[in-house]
């Protein structure tokens, strides 16, 4: 058995959004990027590749090719026959409830009107008849394998939980002390399909804040959040910045929060935003969620109600309490994190299929992106229906349309 796992190879095939630069997708990184370094680790030699780069390389060369979100398409299915023809395993890789069109009404683009119920259901039907190509599937959490389980009972499922390589975890800077005497809370929901589940805590976050003035709070994203509560004076907000900058804003939190609204796409969603925060020592108070229930110890507090989270916020403003919370957090977030060594991380950091773990690659994708747009544009001056044929072919026309909201 050992002989056959160390000649095992496996190729992750993402379906990001970014293209090439998958890498900054947190998603990508999370399924494909750490699963294969965590892999590597063990003796298991992986690689990554988008699926419009695929013809690049030898499907020959593997054993095992997996597929992170894939969506149906006839190059799919043709790359999926001829992996069955030469006898390699094809596995699906899901992190996001993203292939039931039943239940699209719970999506955050929808809830947060970025993108129509119509729209949502479709590409949940292209994301389950993907699905639908596949014996095998790894899934992020239990709840996830749950609802695929209803639609394709057939397949064999693997619970592969989120985890990071040892080289990501942060180093603290800040004191326990100092983090309780500066009372900051933070809340990093990234891009705006959060606003609804912020909704679900925003005037409980009023009142804590009205009533007192030793807490300020902070929200990195591009969230809206309601005119009574940014006018407070205590309340500042950033635009979404790129991953590895995160944790020094997480470092000097007094906690950080993680609200959700009750509905089955939030139900199936990762605890990776406690973890995140856990990592340095920094408690984190969430909506209740299966996947959360796995990291249960006093340095996460979950909450079902506005009054259960200013419960929440109250027990974490004791010193006592606030102390032994966020030790609890910091020693339960060690299951998150598998051991890398350095010549691993090497290798995954100097390939060239991995574009970025940094700002600068994520300041090449945004140059990228608007070079695209000029050149989009400039094809409207000379022919505006070959513009609007390009655009539903362009990979950032969804980026370009939250930009110009």
């Amino acid at each position: 058995m050992e002989i056959a796992k160390q000649k095992e190879t496996i190729l992750y095939v993402s379906f990001s959004k970014r293209g090439q630069y998958y890498a900054n997708d947190a998603s990508a990184r999370y399924r494909c990027i750490y699963q294969a370094m965590k892999n590597s680790a063990n003796g298991i030699k992986s690689d990554i590749i988008h699926m419009s780069e695929i013809k690049k390389i030898s499907l020959k060369n593997y054993s095992k090719i997996i597929f992170h979100r894939p969506r149906i398409s006839r190059k799919l299915i043709k790359v999926i026959k001829n992996i069955y023809n030469l006898g390699i395993t094809a596995e699906a890789d899901f992190d996001d409830l993203l292939f039931r069109p039943d239940l699209a009404y719970s999506s955050p683009m929808v809830l947060c009107n970025k993108e129509s119920l119509a729209s949502a259901k479709k590409n949940a039907r292209r994301s389950k008849a993907a699905l639908l190509l596949f014996h095998r599937c790894h899934m992020s959490t239990t709840e996830l394998i749950k609802a695929a389980k209803e639609i394709h009972p057939q397949c064999l499922y693997y619970f592969t939980p989120n985890q990071i390589p040892s080289f990501e975890k942060p180093v603290q800077n800040n004191s326990i002390k100092d983090r309780f005497n500066n009372k900051i809370i933070r809340y990093f929901p990234g891009t705006a399909n959060h606003t609804s589940n912020f909704k679900a805590i925003e005037s409980a976050l009023e009142n804590w804040i009205k009533k007192n003035s030793d807490t300020k709070l902070h929200i990195i994203g591009d969230i809206e959040i309601s005119p009574t509560l940014e006018n407070l004076g205590r309340v500042s907000t950033t635009k979404k910045l790129p991953y590895n900058e995160l944790s020094q804003y997480i470092d000097s939190s007094w906690i950080t929060i993680a609200p959700l609204l009750k509905n089955p796409f939030n139900n199936c969603k990762s605890a990776l935003k406690f973890w995140e925060s856990a990592a340095l020592g920094v408690p984190v108070v969430a909506s209740q969620n299966p996947d959360f229930d796995r990291y249960f110890c006093d340095g996460l507090k979950l909450f079902n109600s506005q009054d259960e989270f200013e419960l929440a916020l109250k027990t974490l403003s004791n010193k006592k309490q606030y102390h032994q919370a966020s030790l609890s957090a910091l020693q339960a977030s060690e299951n998150a994190y598998f051991y890398c060594p350095d010549d691993i991380v090497k290798k995954f950091d100097s390939d060239t299929s991995i574009r970025s773990f940094n700002k600068l690659n994520t300041r090449k994708e945004n140059h990228h992106r608007y070079k695209k747009q000029q050149k989009k544009f400039k094809k409207l001056i000379r022919s505006p229906k070959q513009f609007f044929k390009d655009s539903t072919l362009n990979p950032f026309r969804s980026s370009r349309r939250k930009s110009a909201t």
